[in-house]
């Protein structure tokens, strides 16, 4: 069997220089053989070069989750320029079996397993590509032998070791499985990959030197906890939590509405001395600014031990409370930020009457003496209490997880436990804004991303290489640059999204335009896309929407004085383009769309879409939340 992959389009092609693909793949039970695959630029066949690799695989259709059925993931170079590469089939013939039901009943045989396909692929310095996923079938064979079993997966000898550890987590290749996790994921019915995600957790702690102290930690995804239960549970049980009111559970943690839900367990700890908490919490833009809200709280039986992130309606503040006296810590940061940012706190039972330092994940700390040691038996997850009984200042935001050692982490510790949380059960990914104001600024994309509820807690590692005023050929000239899309973007550790907003800037009133029309900023764009396509970045590709410049009677009614072609007319024979041209892109936010359906085809002429016209609104009802929350439900399948 030969596949074609077409690099220019990232997708399976009928061959060189062909539309489509193949309708479905087939494949029999244990047959063996070689699977040949040639790589294609439109009607060029091409070489991936020395250094590559490449990985097929087949899973029962819809379990992408679960281990391959079929693979090929060790390919000959190819003899002949720009020849097939050659690929050996193995098939894990146990599975196969189970999927078959081959036992001495016959009532029970199944003649077609339902499957999906996919190749990626990754050239020496770049990295890893992957085609569309194409359906197909497995079936059944009369003439058994033992067949060709599944080695164990290996990971490439050319990669470095974060793509190692990428691999491994694709395709499920951890450590022997920690049992407490296994006892976790049996007693929450969670599936294979969450139990695993754990196991990856806890067996991370013991490679630190981190598991003897290792108190609890609670991860408050749904993917963790199971849904209609009263308890938010812990990985150890031991910081089990009542939930109150109804908390919504995201995929990223709990989201609390700052009235009257949280989470709470009056006996947590009890332990005194040393003392370390690490946890997530975040409140968006819109959320209100008054009034002291508590994220995340650990206190003993006096009035209150300290608090975590709490908001004093200004600025985030961390805590202490001895013998009624309060002492703040490092309140200088805005409470009002949807980004993943972990706190830590600790409680030094050896420094004069014990201190709290407290540190944050973007280099903020701060340390108080005199404060302990304190005995910590009771956790709060979304309000506090200053007397140990009654809750009140409830949290309005997002908490993701939170986790306790009884001993003292280093700063060095403290990175490496988040680099883990990173690379496990709060998986990582990275957001690249490129092009104008629209993708950076204040009111861009870039803080939307950060501030609306479907990101909120979520693990981004968000970069901004958006300039202000540009235009789509000025970002081009950019491109390479470390200003711009460049090989630094891609991270063999998590993947990454590259959202390109740009042309707003193309049209001029002059006859000095970067662009004569449409076909010239359609030209950039594909530039831009391909530049970060090729670096291993998924494209979410945009519409340019229109604005109050371009009216008639308007400062650039004109596209070009030259030219004398009016800019709403290239507005939408551009839009168009860029709506044609999907191969050339993973994603599309149509922002001209969400701004018409949101606010009529005046949208740009609406303060509460475009404040100034322009640029989308800060407001909650403007068009940033609208149309992030419309980029949510493109690459939602796609997070993490």
């Amino acid at each position: 069997m030969t596949l074609y992959v077409d690099l220019d389009l990232g997708r399976f092609v009928a061959g060189p220089g062909q539309g489509g693909g193949p309708a479905q793949i087939q494949h029999k039970r244990g047959d063996g053989g070689e699977l040949a695959i040639q790589f294609c630029r439109g009607s060029a066949l091409v070489e991936l070069g020395a250094g590559a690799a490449i990985y097929y695989e087949g899973k029962l259709r819809g379990q992408y989750d679960a281990d391959p059925l079929i693979q090929a993931k060790t390919f000959a170079v190819p003899v002949a320029a720009n020849g097939e590469y050659l690929g050996a089939l193995n098939y894990d013939v146990s599975a196969l079996d189970a999927a078959f039901f081959v036992d001495a009943n016959t009532a029970n045989d199944v003649a077609v397993l339902t499957a999906m396909f996919e190749v990626s692929w990754k050239v020496s310095g770049k990295g890893w590509l992957s085609t569309d996923t194409v359906n197909g079938v497995i079936e059944n064979d009369v003439v058994r032998s033992g067949g060709a079993i599944l080695p164990q997966l290996s990971v490439p000898g050319t990669a470095d070791a974060g793509e190692a550890m990428l691999i491994r987590k694709q395709l499920r290749l951890d450590t022997a499985g920690d049992a407490e996790a296994e006892v976790y994921g049996t007693l929450h019915s969670l599936g294979n990959s969450e139990t695993g995600r754990i196991s990856d957790f806890l067996n991370g702690l013991a490679s630190l030197g981190l598991k003897s102290n290792f108190k609890d930690a609670a991860f408050y995804g749904q993917r963790f906890q199971p849904s209609g239960s009263a308890t938010a549970f812990s990985l150890l049980g031991t910081g089990n939590l009542a939930i109150n009111s109804a908390p919504v559970m995201g995929a990223n943690g709990f989201t609390f509405d700052g009235v009257d839900d949280y989470l709470y367990n009056p006996i947590f700890a009890n332990t005194t001395g040393d003392w370390s908490i690490l946890s997530s919490a975040a409140r968006q833009v819109y959320a209100p600014t008054v009034g002291q809200f508590r994220a995340v709280q650990f206190f003993d039986t006096s009035p209150l031990g300290f608090a975590l992130q709490m908001a004093n309606g200004t600025n985030w503040q961390t805590y202490t409370n001895l013998g009624g006296t309060a002492a703040s810590m490092n309140g200088a940061r805005s409470p009002n930020q949807a980004s993943f940012e972990t706190v830590t706190m600790v409680n030094d039972k050896t420094a004069g009457a014990g201190s709290f330092s407290y540190r944050t994940s973007n280099g903020d700390a701060d340390i108080v003496s005199g404060r302990g040691p304190l005995i910590f038996d009771k956790l709060a997850v979304g309000a506090g209490t200053t007397n140990a009984s009654t809750f009140s200042n409830f949290f309005d935001g997002h908490v993701g997880f939170w986790s306790a050692w009884d001993s003292l982490l280093t700063a060095s510790q403290i990175d490496a436990v988040n680099a883990l949380i990173g690379e496990s059960v709060a998986p990582k990914y990275r957001v690249v804004m490129e092009g104008d104001s629209i993708a950076g600024t204040v009111n861009g994309w870039s803080k939307h991303i950060e501030s609306t509820a479907g990101f909120l807690g979520g693990n981004i590692d968000l970069v901004n290489r958006a300039v202000p005023g540009e235009t789509s050929r000025q970002a081009v000239a950019r491109i390479g640059l470390s200003t711009g899309i460049d090989d630094a973007l891609f991270s063999a550790d998590f993947p990454t999204w590259c959202l390109i907003q740009a042309g707003s800037n193309d049209s001029g009133a002059s006859g000095t335009a970067d662009t004569t029309g449409a076909v010239d900023s359609l030209g950039y764009l594909r530039q831009l896309w391909e530049a970060a396509r090729t670096r291993g970045l998924k494209v979410i590709a945009c519409t340019v929407p229109m604005n109050s410049n371009w009216k008639v009677g308007a400062s650039h009614e004109y596209w070009n004085t030259v030219s004398g072609t009016k800019s709403i007319d290239v507005l939408a024979d551009l839009n168009a383009r860029i709506r044609a041209d999907a191969a050339r892109y993973d994603y599309l936010l149509d922002v001209e769309q969400v701004g018409i359906t949101g606010w009529g085809a005046n949208y740009f002429d609406d303060t509460t879409c475009f404040y100034d016209g322009v640029h989308p609104g800060p407001a909650e009802a403007s068009m940033g939340p609208a149309a992030m929350l419309a980029l949510y439900e493109l690459v939602k399948n796609d997070l993490p």
